[in-house]
């Protein structure tokens, strides 16, 4: 974004200020979004509701949620040298 604002000739000043408000911004609006994500989640979960997704969602599909899933429980097992089984 630097190298940008450089090659339009924009003043240093104005790059950072730029620069800071945009994130500042976007941090500002998914921070709000990923509390109140986390927030549900752990309620959701408390309650019951997260069993009853899983059961619902595996009585659907069966196995291809398995398969979808599987190639990320065996990247987080490798990077972690975590058992898959912990992570399932």
């Amino acid at each position: 974004m630097f190298a940008t604002g450089l090659l339009a000739n924009m003043p240093l000043l104005n790059i950072v200020s730029t620069i800071t408000n945009g994130f500042g911004r976007t941090l500002g609006s998914i921070g709000m979004v990923t509390g109140l994500g986390v927030m549900l989640g752990r309620f959701m979960y408390e309650a019951g509701g997260i069993e009853a997704i899983a059961t619902a969602v595996l009585g659907k599909f069966g196995d291809v949620v398995y398969i979808m899933f599987a190639s990320m429980l065996r990247a987080l097992s490798k990077k972690t040298d975590t058992s898959k089984v912990n992570f399932a």
